[in-house]
């Protein structure tokens, strides 16, 4: 039980750190925020892929996770498109989760998921200078968001759930998550903007 409250605060930790220089500083040094952002995404992947795997063996679980967050990150740094395409594809379904989320308490339907996936990875790839900014500065903030709340007891929830699932905050934390969605736009348009003043 200890064990995984330890690993919960690192991925916490990890996820607020990514988010903070994602969200603020994602043009100016967006090769390096790929790679973090890619990092985080194959860790997201790795935890979630393990835990169907070997649930409960939480050694086996970091070792995924992290496996899965070096090779993202790889791909991300060498193949520049790519990067952009999961970037965007990433914030446009965090996007669609949080909007899915304040009309219903349920899971986004997968084919919405997809769709959203694809369209923000070509729109990346697409309007590279904006959608960086605006990439990386909506996936920064949710990322930040997940890292912040797991501190404050009352909007704790696993922050693994929160960067793969997060809709699934909204059932969780019931009227509360609206908190966590006014962070998230908050530190999302200053995170933006903060970039573009700097470009």
């Amino acid at each position: 039980m200890q064990n995984t409250a330890n690993y919960l605060m690192m991925y916490a930790i990890v996820s607020g750190i990514i988010g903070a220089v994602s969200c603020f500083m994602g043009y100016k040094i967006f090769k390096i925020v790929f790679s973090l952002i890619g990092f985080l995404v194959g860790l997201t992947a790795g935890v979630a892929i393990a835990q169907k795997i070997m649930p409960g063996n939480q050694m086996g679980i970091i070792i995924c996770g992290l496996v899965g967050g070096i090779i993202t990150s790889g791909i991300i740094k060498f193949f520049f498109k790519i990067g952009l395409f999961i970037t965007g594809a990433w914030t446009a379904v965090i996007t669609v989760s949080m909007l899915f989320s304040i009309y219903k308490k349920a899971a986004t339907p997968q084919g919405i998921v997809i769709i959203a996936a694809f369209v923000g990875g070509v729109l990346a790839i697409i309007l590279q200078k904006s959608m960086i900014m605006i990439s990386t500065a909506g996936s920064g903030s949710w990322a930040m968001v997940t890292g912040i709340s797991y501190f404050i007891p009352a909007l704790r929830v696993n922050p693994e759930l929160m960067l793969r699932a997060p809709e699934q905050t909204r059932i969780i934390l019931g009227d509360k998550y609206y908190i966590l969605l006014v962070a998230w736009i908050i530190f999302g348009i200053s995170g933006y903007f903060y970039q573009r003043n700097r470009v």
